[in-house]
């Protein structure tokens, strides 16, 4: 949408727009900037002679200069017009016109349901790893170039094998290619903070990449936590490896590590204010169901607490319009491996022995 922008921010810096955008009034904390966007008809997505990057469209911005005592942050960008609304009302009108038709919404993928990347993870300090492979899709030997491992600020973890270093010498060339159920060990710097991992499969070749596989932690190399236990069928391997490539976030790269312990808490959940509305925050669905009149379907995350899903309950109950009903679904699709609530419901199922540890989602349920 052309127009006139209002860009807000907190923090001491300089802030520089280009392409299509252009500064054209300063305010403290605060920036007005002019866009009209351009596009060549050769960058038509709906085009077969299309051109990715065959011009410079949209807004970029750049912070030219920023204060390390209190740096620039919490950039945001108001549409023409809503300025004045923004904080009270934050949904498009196209956005509810496009909604009226619907008489509930599902806010699964909205309350992200179908990852636990932003649960509140302990802190897991590590000074061994141990990697063991259970199953290949090629059903041979695993072929390993690279065992990734970060901390949580996404940092890499430099780590060191004496019977497989080959692992640990960032070289995508050389590889480990141990056999099945065979496990290999490597050490990092001791008091590290482990917080998800990935590999590099040997040339990326698919059919010896690993598809069942556990990894376990260790401080004093002799006492071992299972940390993720992929034991069940994981056919998204793969795909999930290329994300990585691509250099995606790192919920759809790398597998993040939750612990049995850790637990969604109230006070952990997204607000309106938060950086980002990935979970969506609460106050926002009762508002958007409130505004269109749709009843909300609501999905409980799997690892919410008891608290949580009080606090959860009470907050719809008070706000919701007297006139709209719930739907409330515990999680979604707690049958399937692929998602961290189906791998969660089938280790409870096993603790619990309501299914062997044979069973598999494509021969049974096991949660």
């Amino acid at each position: 949408q052309d127009g006139r922008y209002v860009v807000l921010y907190d923090g001491d810096g300089e802030i520089d727009f280009s392409m299509d955008s252009s500064s054209a009034a300063f305010q403290k904390g605060r920036i007005d900037i002019d866009f009209a966007g351009t596009c060549k008809e050769e960058c038509w997505f709906d085009k077969k002679t299309w051109k990715p990057y065959c011009t410079d469209n949209g807004v970029a911005l750049r912070v030219k200069k920023t204060n390390p005592e209190n740096p620039i942050r919490n950039i945001r960008i108001i549409t023409p017009g809503f300025f004045a609304t923004h904080h009270i009302e934050p949904f498009h009108p196209w956005f509810l016109k496009n909604l009226e038709r619907f008489s509930f919404l599902r806010y699964m993928g909205m309350m992200n349901t179908n990852s636990d990347a932003h649960v509140k993870r302990s802190e897991l300090l590590v000074t061994y790893v141990r990697f063991t492979v259970l199953s290949v899709r090629g059903g041979g030997t695993p072929r390993i170039s690279e065992l990734i491992l970060k901390d949580p600020s996404d940092a890499l973890i430099a780590c060191t094998s004496e019977e497989w270093p080959e692992l640990c010498d960032n070289n995508a060339y050389t590889e480990w290619a141990p056999g099945e159920n065979v496990s290999v060990v490597v050490e990092v710097a001791e008091g590290s903070k482990l917080d998800s991992y990935m590999w590099v499969t040997s040339s990326w070749n698919k059919r010896v990449d690993p598809t069942t596989w556990t990894l376990e932690t260790s401080t004093d190399g002799e006492t071992w936590q299972v940390v993720d236990d992929r034991s069940l069928t994981q056919t998204v391997t793969y795909y999930r490896r290329s994300k990585a490539a691509k250099l995606t976030s790192e919920e759809e790269s790398n597998y993040v590590i939750t612990l049995e312990q850790d637990y969604l808490e109230w006070a952990d959940r997204s607000t309106p204010d938060s950086r980002t509305q990935g979970p969506v925050a609460i106050e926002n669905l009762v508002l958007l169901s409130n505004t269109v009149g749709a009843a909300p379907w609501v999905c409980v995350h799997h690892r919410a607490s008891d608290d949580y899903v009080r606090q959860e309950a009470t907050y719809w109950l008070n706000n919701l319009r007297p006139d709209l009903d719930v739907y409330v679904e515990h999680s979604n699709e707690v049958w399937n491996p692929l998602f961290p609530q189906g791998r969660h419901a089938t280790a409870k199922g096993l603790s619990l022995g309501l299914a062997d540890s044979t069973c598999r989602t494509n021969e049974g349920h096991c949660a």
